[in-house]
């Protein structure tokens, strides 16, 4: 089978997309059944393609797992799409979030926003 054959070339084919996800999601929820498991990872859905004839798309399938798990970790480690990579205590989160209400009240009320607070020096414990 071809990859347009997946796709469809017409109209009428615009279903064949959403049939083949539902073959693969179908038989792969097979696979997982059969290994006793409760949720279907991508090993099942690599031998789903395998059992449903689809064996010559396994290893690019493989190769965009693969990638994927490649970025995701690299998302991670970068501390995700909001951190700039640098922890805040419970206490300091807090604190942070009572400037941004202080600052976004005063926006609302017309006035121009507080001066932002100097960040207090870290302590030294002995």
């Amino acid at each position: 089978m071809e990859p347009m054959d997946i796709v469809g070339k017409s109209k009428e084919d615009a279903s064949l997309p959403k049939e083949f996800i539902n073959l693969i999601s179908s038989e792969s929820n097979e696979v997982c059944n059969r290994e006793e498991k409760r949720t279907i990872a991508p090993e099942h859905v690599l031998k789903a393609l395998g059992v449903l004839g689809f064996g010559e798309y396994i290893e690019e399938v493989y190769a965009a797992y693969e990638q994927h798990k490649i970025e995701t970790m690299q998302d991670s480690l970068k501390g995700g799409k909001w951190s700039n990579g640098a922890e805040m205590t419970e206490e300091e989160a807090a604190a942070e979030q009572q400037r941004m209400f202080a600052e976004a009240r005063a926006r609302m009320n017309g006035g121009a926003a507080p001066p932002k607070q100097p960040d207090p020096a870290p302590s030294v414990e002995s």
